[in-house]
């Protein structure tokens, strides 16, 4: 029995919402088969559970490499307490 394949919930979103051509690498689209992009296309994204957290997500790894980066100014255990 074959393995599966695992993807990123970012990318199944960027297929259910129509904009893997214009944010998905041509290279990491070829990966892809076109069954499973036309499985993906038919998501209403309105029905996944937690979706709206994929929005926050860059901004959050954002904030968490600031926080983290070793040349901040605050140490990490006041930014955590801040938060």
């Amino acid at each position: 029995m074959g393995r599966y394949q695992q993807y990123t919930t970012s990318l199944k979103v960027y297929y259910a919402l129509g904009l893997e051509k214009h944010f998905v690498p041509l290279a990491l689209r070829d990966q892809v088969p076109s069954s499973t992009a036309a499985d993906w296309k038919a998501i209403d994204v309105n029905k996944i559970i937690g979706i709206e957290l994929d929005k926050e997500l860059p901004k959050d790894l954002k904030e968490l490499n600031l926080l983290y980066d070793p040349a901040g100014k605050l140490p990490k255990d006041m930014a955590v307490a801040m938060t």
